[in-house]
């Protein structure tokens, strides 16, 4: 809790004091942090929720600091922060029993709507993966300040299993968000769009009155997706 804790803290004194930009480059190597270590690691991977912070650093520092980040985004920084503060102020100064993680994650849990409690059970209670791509788009100028973009991509999901094997893909029902870009130079998506996914293979129209040079896929590191590179497409 307390080094998960400090990495959110210290994702978020990076955003206020050095722009979005900074603060992507942050997630995107403690995604790439983690994904290493997890994958290199020899033995069980506890979830989040059950980490004891003292070996196997790369799950409370990066993999925490990704989940309530997260978290932030999916219920809204001012909701998410609440949610802390009234954590804080109910278990400060408290002696034994002491807290625990669960009651921590409880209090998440309580602010998360129904519609996003999923993220609680694959960022906290289990070790969810994504394998996520885009595979092909198609673009046509529909008039002169209209573009339709048809997207084929897919959203894979599966869980670690005990012995470290990755299990079939579960299925999903996830809310994942794109980002479209007008430069592809550009670090911040021009506008996003949220999509509710119950199937693997999706095949999507866009009507955008500009045409983008880059679409990614979960542009701000929301999910943990074993490959970010499949998910960029740039025309």
């Amino acid at each position: 809790v307390t080094e998960s804790m400090a990495e959110y803290v210290s994702l978020k004194v990076i955003e206020k004091e050095y722009g979005r930009n900074k603060a992507l480059e942050f997630l995107e190597k403690s995604m790439n942090t983690y994904l290493k270590n997890s994958n290199e690691n020899e033995g069980i991977e506890p979830p989040l929720i059950l980490n004891t912070g003292n070996e196997k650093k790369f799950i409370p520092y990066q993999k925490g600091m990704l989940a309530l980040n997260a978290m932030s985004y999916y219920l809204g920084e001012e909701k998410f922060n609440n949610a802390l503060k009234n954590y804080i102020e109910k278990v400060k100064f408290r002696g034994a029993p002491y807290i625990t993680s669960v009651e921590f994650t409880d209090h998440i849990r309580n602010a998360t709507p129904d519609s996003l409690k999923y993220l609680i059970h694959d960022l906290f209670e289990t070790v969810t993966f994504y394998d996520n791509r885009i595979m092909k788009s198609e673009t046509a100028q529909q008039s002169k300040n209209e573009y339709e973009i048809r997207l084929s991509f897919e959203v894979n999901k599966y869980k670690k299993s005990g012995d470290g094997n990755i299990n079939s893909p579960l299925p999903p029902d996830d809310l994942i968000q794109i980002g479209f870009y007008k430069d592809s130079s550009d670090e911040i998506p021009f506008e996003y769009k949220w999509l509710r996914f119950i199937q693997n293979e999706n095949h999507i129209k866009f009507v955008l009155s500009y045409k983008p040079e880059k679409i990614i896929l979960d542009p701000n590191f929301l999910i943990i997706d074993k490959n970010t590179k499949d998910n960029i497409l740039q025309f």
